[in-house]
């Protein structure tokens, strides 16, 4: 009969100790207060990594890309700049580091290699959101012609709507061709939502298109 391993609450700190914390800050992140994210900033863009917990007991990596103006444009004024659901790009990471579970029953040698294969994880994430410094890393990688399984959110009609946006905040004249499509895209028309992230977005797109400079924000 295996033996009962340490608390729940011990696993997790334990977790969060050595399978987070640890590849995280190597990589440059730093932990938000208390809260199970951590950032990254690069100048024009914020890296957001959480650790998404239901119960204490079932855990999952998600991530993000920040930036201002786009998740403004795409969702509005937020209260909370560290909620990944509303990045600009987001996903949940994959590999056996991924996701995982953990209870009163979890073993000592159970926990270490959860965190090992989280560290895995976060190590190969951190280093491949390193690859998106700019803007135009992020209005790349939503223009290429194939899509990046990495990537969840955005997708659809809403990969196109979030690169004009990045190439408006960017003062990016593609923006205007970009914006066109989304128009043609029929997004301006199926409900509120939609039609106020298309004003919002056209606010910086217009002025772009007439010639006048857009107030991009500074690194």
């Amino acid at each position: 009969m295996t033996a009962a391993g340490p608390p729940a609450k011990d696993c997790q700190k334990r977790m969060v100790q050595t399978g987070v914390d640890g590849p995280l800050g190597e990589a440059g992140f730093s932990r938000v207060r208390k809260r199970l994210t951590w950032i990254r900033e690069t100048g024009q863009l914020v890296h957001i990594v959480n650790v998404w917990t239901r119960w204490g007991k079932y855990y999952m990596i998600q991530w993000g890309i920040r930036c201002e103006p786009v998740t403004t444009i795409l969702w509005g004024q937020q209260r909370d700049l560290y909620d990944v659901a509303y990045s600009a790009i987001t996903s949940r990471a994959g590999g056996d580091g991924g996701s995982w579970e953990v209870d009163d029953n979890t073993t000592d040698d159970a926990v270490a290699a959860v965190a090992d294969a989280t560290a895995r994880t976060l190590r190969d994430l951190a280093t491949w959101l390193a690859g998106f410094q700019t803007r135009q890393d992020c209005l790349a990688l939503l223009t290429a012609d194939v899509e990046q399984p990495r990537v969840v959110v955005p997708s659809g009609s809403l990969r196109l709507f979030t690169a004009a946006a990045f190439a408006a905040a960017d003062g990016d004249p593609i923006a205007c061709e970009l914006a066109n499509k989304v128009q043609r895209s029929g997004q301006a028309h199926p409900g509120k939502e939609a039609r106020e992230r298309v004003s919002r977005l056209m606010e910086w797109v217009e002025p772009l298109c007439r010639g006048a400079p857009v107030a991009v924000p500074q690194p």
